[in-house]
């Protein structure tokens, strides 16, 4: 079952221990979309949410930069896609991923200014055994 993560809830979503599976770049039609294997929504109790895709759409500007340890920099790239989502912002402004890249290893940001998001997630059951 899909299920789309209301709008207001999108800041309560994390991506603890997660990998980043896929990433569809279309930069011309100004649309990304990423496929997570595990999300989290923290909204007063946190519970796993399973595996899910992020959609970013319709933004101004599409920023990336790596931070670059030996010179203690951050430096503009081109887009190269994320292993995993350490930390994600979302506001008015932009939607902001980062975490390492997947090619590099570098810590990187992806920032987009003024897009839409919209994140849905397939519901996990949980198979484990429990002891009675």
């Amino acid at each position: 079952m899909i299920t789309t993560v209301p709008h207001e809830q999108l800041v309560h979503l994390s991506f603890p221990d997660a990998q980043v599976e896929a990433v569809d770049l279309d930069a011309r039609a100004r649309r990304m979309a990423l496929r997570v294997d595990g999300a989290w929504l923290d909204s007063g109790l946190a519970r796993s949410i399973g595996a899910g895709e992020l959609v970013i759409t319709g933004w101004d500007r599409l920023d990336v930069r790596a931070y670059e340890h030996g010179a203690q920099k951050w430096s503009n790239i081109e887009f190269t896609p994320l292993r995993d989502i350490c930390e994600f912002l979302v506001d008015e402004s932009a939607i902001v991923l980062r975490g390492f890249a997947k090619d590099s290893g570098l810590w990187t940001e992806v920032a987009a200014v003024g897009g839409q998001i919209q994140a849905a997630y397939t519901a996990q059951t949980d198979t484990r055994s429990r002891s009675p």
